[in-house]
């Protein structure tokens, strides 16, 4: 009876403790579909980078594979529908935020225009703000992170898209997609342009940054006379060798099988191997593209290890890519980090 009355007081000391820390245990058991949805977030958020601003083209290419690669598999699979006067649990809340990777991959696979899309696929938008409310709703400030506000963020500039506010044009997604397919085959696109590119969307969450192994798409023909493409200064005064090519190609491939992999060390070492090609346009970028993705991944996965190491290569790579101009952005990648690594292991969320 006493070791009985013991364990009775044990289970009551286990349930009040539980009471006090409910956010503890609901982030040591974040659902897949929460996870997918960080994934999809990111690259939605480098996807609008990359069309504003496509560089030499290769982290598009690499991105645009990854959009194929995560909606391979989902794409026209009808999103859950609320029961009237049935509360919907956190998984089917997080599976509506899907609508974000399945309209991005209409718009830039499918090719669809934001405002020409279905009616009855867009009013998925309205329900994805409802799903977020009453996540934020559930949530207390233990578990809030920078999640429910970027997404929301990326919902509502999908819903100014279909409303005729913003949207890249056209002519923009053709000559982005170009680039990257020219440049994903060796050949950087080099000379004068009259395309100016989309300014930053005034949605955009701050600070929103740089995850696929799908066979690469066909390479675009040659394109007769200049290109109607201009590099960011200090890139056209010159073309890279065919060695340069051919090691860069190296590098890409390193990033891509990293992105199927979703792992931390091999996509640090695509950075490193980036950070030894100072002729390639635009490396010092796609240093940080890596460096950014290996910290995403890192923190999808709450490895607080993983974290550490990133900071590492940050410390070590940001002198390198100094000389590009990319302090700022090192700095701004290196705090973001440290935050992340900071809130997980205060919440003891590491895994």
């Amino acid at each position: 009876m006493r070791s009985l009355t013991a364990l009775c007081g044990i289970c009551l000391v286990l349930a009040a403790v539980l009471a006090r820390h409910p956010a503890t245990v609901h982030a040591q058991t974040d659902s897949p579909a929460r996870e997918q949805r960080e994934r999809e977030l990111a690259l939605a958020q480098h996807l609008r980078r990359h069309l504003r601003d496509p560089g030499d083209g290769l982290a598009l290419a690499a991105d645009r594979r990854d959009l194929l690669r995560v909606r391979a598999g989902t794409a026209g699979v009808p999103l859950p529908s609320p029961t009237p006067g049935a509360a919907m649990t956190d998984a089917a809340l997080f599976d509506t935020l899907a609508v974000v990777g399945d309209l991005w991959h209409a718009r830039l696979n499918d090719r669809i225009p934001f405002g020409l899309m279905p009616r009855d696929r867009l009013s998925v938008l309205t329900r994805a703000q409802d799903a977020l409310g009453q996540l934020q709703a559930r949530a207390n400030r233990d578990n809030r992170d920078s999640f429910l506000p970027d997404m929301l963020a990326e919902v509502q500039a999908l819903g100014r898209f279909a409303a005729g506010q913003g949207e890249v044009s056209d002519e923009g997604i053709d000559l982005a997609l170009r680039i990257a397919d020219q440049a994903a085959s060796g050949r950087p696109m080099l000379g004068p342009s009259p395309y100016p590119m989309t300014p930053a969307d005034p949605g955009d969450p701050p600070n929103a940054m740089p995850p696929g192994a799908m066979p690469p798409p066909p390479p675009a023909p040659p394109l007769a006379g200049p290109s109607p493409y201009e590099l960011p200064p200090g890139y056209a005064e010159y073309a890279p060798s065919s060695q340069s090519a051919a090691t860069s190609m190296g590098c890409q491939s390193l990033r891509q099988s990293a992105s199927a992999s979703e792992s931390v060390g091999d996509m640090l070492r695509a950075a490193e191997c980036w950070s030894r090609q100072p002729t390639w346009p635009g490396w010092a970028l796609q240093v940080l593209e890596a460096l950014d993705w290996a910290a995403l991944y890192a923190r999808f996965d709450r490895d607080c290890n993983g974290l550490d190491t990133v900071v590492d290569s940050i410390r070590d790579l940001g002198g390198r890519t100094a000389i590009a101009g990319l302090t700022g952005d090192m700095t701004s990648l290196a705090r973001r980090v440290e935050l992340d690594r900071r809130w997980m292991r205060s919440r003891n969320v590491c895994r």
